[in-house]
């Protein structure tokens, strides 16, 4: 466990560090002053009491409001952007990252209102149940039931049920995939794109990123190690809708843009993920950000790439829904 007195790690003197542009050393520098130790040495609740600065609030969208969705077992929240009056719109229902047992609505919030401005997309930010106390396959089963939600509910918030995108960032990216295969096990309709940032799809931990990155900033291998047995708990380690990688056949999957960074543990399984898709026949697209690490998509104010991985992303679903 942490103490307090315990020496803080400089991340300068990691080999990885030079591989960072500017504003990823300063948030490196930044970081480590907010979370000096791994997370999976902080546990979880002091790693849930720790509290990142809100550097951009966001644009101005034309309404935003929370709801509750009824799931098995309990309410998630919800929170829905709608980028203008009109109707017909396409929806995007994103799932927030954080390791499966971090991570809000809250947390998405200014990046949620970027991508409803930029792609004129409906955005339904869902607010699943979290690991441990909720393990697989609770906070896929809440996205599952938010994903569904959403298309029968588009029509009341100016969206068309025919045009509904999934997305997410790390964990949230892959609870993106675990909808989507799990929409194709109920015969619903599949979504109209994937938006994944850095996804978690892989638990065999053999690409080089796992040891290249190991002590990266934000999610070091020993701590994904750890996320994943929380979030497996004792089912799961075979189930594709946990583990995506374990599925047989992905070839029913739309149209995917994976987006991931260069300094990044998952780099290499999410890389080799879209590679994957693509050779099942899947419209798959990759592109890694240099000089980023972990986390720098949902960073709008902090870092340069985001504003451009976000007007990416807004492209993506523009051009998938036919959009001007």
């Amino acid at each position: 466990m942490w103490r307090p007195e315990a020496e803080t790690r400089d991340p300068a003197t990691r080999p990885w560090f030079t591989r960072l542009d500017d504003d990823a050393r300063e948030a490196a520098r930044r970081l480590t002053k907010i979370v000096p130790r791994p997370f999976h040495q902080l546990g979880v609740e002091a790693s849930r009491r720790v509290r990142f600065p809100v550097l951009q609030r966001g644009p101005e969208v034309f309404d935003v409001r929370d709801v509750e969705i009824e799931v098995a077992g309990g309410v998630i929240e919800a929170r829905i952007y709608r980028p203008a009056d009109e109707i017909g719109l396409p929806m995007l229902v994103y799932f927030h990252g954080g390791g499966f047992f971090l991570g809000s609505i809250g947390g998405v919030d200014a990046l949620c209102r970027g991508l409803a401005v930029r792609s004129g997309c409906v955005v339904v930010s869902v607010g699943y149940r979290l690991a441990p106390e909720h393990p697989f396959p609770v906070p896929a089963d809440d996205c599952l039931a938010a994903a569904l939600w959403a298309a029968g509910h588009a029509g009341d918030w100016g969206a068309d049920p025919a045009r509904v995108a999934l997305g997410g960032d790390s964990a949230g990216a892959t609870l993106a995939v675990s909808t989507a295969i799990g929409l194709h096990g109920l015969g619903a309709a599949a979504p109209s794109c994937l938006l994944l940032a850095y996804p978690a799809v892989d638990l065999t931990f053999s690409a080089p990123s796992w040891t290249e990155f190991a002590d990266a900033p934000l999610i070091t291998t020993e701590d994904a190690r750890w996320t994943w047995e929380m979030y497996l708990g004792e089912h799961g380690a075979d189930d594709p809708r946990a583990v995506p990688n374990r599925a047989d056949d992905l070839s029913f999957l739309p149209p995917t843009l994976v987006l991931t960074a260069e300094v990044d543990v998952l780099r290499d399984d999410a890389a080799a993920f879209a590679n994957r898709l693509a050779g099942e026949g899947v419209t798959a697209r990759h592109r890694r950000y240099p000089g980023v690490f972990h986390g720098f998509f949902t960073e709008l104010g902090l870092y340069r790439r985001t504003g451009l991985a976000v007007a990416e992303s807004a492209g993506f679903l523009r051009q998938v829904h036919r959009m001007p």
